[in-house]
């Protein structure tokens, strides 16, 4: 069961506490501080951990998504982002050189389009002065190989720029930020396109660069795109986006 129902069923400008939605399940995972979350083959998920008591050894998770029972405690962690590659059954936590010639990268965000199988990934920020490559977009191909993509229009990446999320629907890839909406399409030299009109994001969505409070998902069993804003103050509330492409 998904608390999909419980979702649509709310009217437009509702304020609701999530947790009270039928469905909706939330799993204690001890001593680990969660950084990362992917789903994987079967009922699995990952959950990377970066524990913030001095002397917690960093470990990763892998956990039953439908009753949060943890299957299995690897002893390293502390990464962003971890990735289930399907064609070989495994999980990804790190690769070396993936920002080629670059170093001390953080914030890069990721999508993985299924329908092209790759991986669209980059910006970032670096620690002390200007990224410079917060525009960069790479595509890993199914051999781990590196492409390099067209710039997008605006920087990418976790608290700075736009963020990355597939449209499993169309196989593109959308980046979202600064109030705008672009759409990639991962195969060949690909082609960032801006989505107006009826395709553009409600005005008023928060936007996530600056920090502030955004995140979003492929709904492949809906074939729809969803975005979720918070806005922080007094009577903080969310709201939703939900786009479908086809």
């Amino acid at each position: 069961m998904s608390p999909v129902a419980s979702i649509r069923a709310l009217p437009a400008g509702t304020t609701t506490n999530v947790f009270s939605l039928a469905n909706v399940k939330r799993f204690p995972l001890g001593t680990c501080d969660p950084t990362g979350l992917v789903f994987g083959p079967g009922t699995d998920a990952v959950v990377e951990c970066r524990q913030g008591d001095p002397g917690q050894a960093l470990t990763t998770l892998i956990v039953n998504r439908t009753n949060g029972a943890v299957l299995a405690t690897i002893p390293f962690g502390g990464g962003d982002q971890v990735a289930f590659d399907p064609t070989t059954n495994a999980w990804i936590s790190n690769l070396d050189n993936m920002l080629p010639g670059q170093r001390g990268e953080y914030h890069v965000v990721s999508a993985y389009s299924s329908r092209h199988n790759c991986l669209v990934y980059g910006g970032g920020n670096l620690f002390q002065g200007k990224s410079p490559v917060d525009r960069q977009i790479w595509r890993m191909n199914a051999d781990l190989s590196r492409t390099r993509m067209p710039d997008p229009p605006h920087h990418v990446g976790i608290f700075s720029g736009m963020n990355l999320v597939s449209d499993s629907a169309s196989g593109n890839v959308i980046a979202f930020g600064f109030g705008e909406a672009w759409e990639l399409n991962p195969s060949g030299d690909g082609k960032w396109s801006q989505m107006t009109g009826s395709r553009a994001p409600p005005a008023g969505l928060t936007s996530p660069e600056g920090g502030l409070s955004v995140v979003s998902c492929d709904v492949t069993t809906y074939g729809v795109v969803v975005y979720i804003d918070g806005q922080r103050s007094r009577k903080p509330r969310c709201r939703m986006w939900v786009y479908r492409s086809v």
